[in-house]
């Protein structure tokens, strides 16, 4: 096996798990929000048309990254890790009197 190969081998497999995970993630909302909100067509409804729209406006905006796909998936994921991994308010503190 090539190097080019092994290394689209491990592109694509690398996708693959980005994709299951997104379809967990998908799942998972979609039990959420039903949960707290109880209309689970809405709920449903609402998580679809977001996950695909949401597709939609990746694929448009990933159309001046196709000259080089490694270096824009890892930018791409990177960015992704960054975002949702971005506290939107701090904790608290060890040192926080009681």
């Amino acid at each position: 096996m090539t190097a080019t190969r092994r290394a689209r081998a491990v592109l694509l497999g690398t996708v693959l798990t980005v994709a299951v995970c997104g379809f967990v993630y998908e799942l998972v909302l979609i039990a959420l929000g039903t949960y707290l909100f109880g209309n689970s067509v809405f709920q449903v409804s609402v998580v679809l048309a977001s996950f695909v729209s949401a597709m939609g406006l990746g694929s448009l905006a990933a159309k001046p990254l196709l000259g080089r796909p490694v270096e824009a998936f890892v930018l791409v994921e990177a960015a992704c890790r960054r975002s949702s991994c971005t506290p939107l308010s701090p904790g608290p503190t060890s040192s926080s009197p009681r």
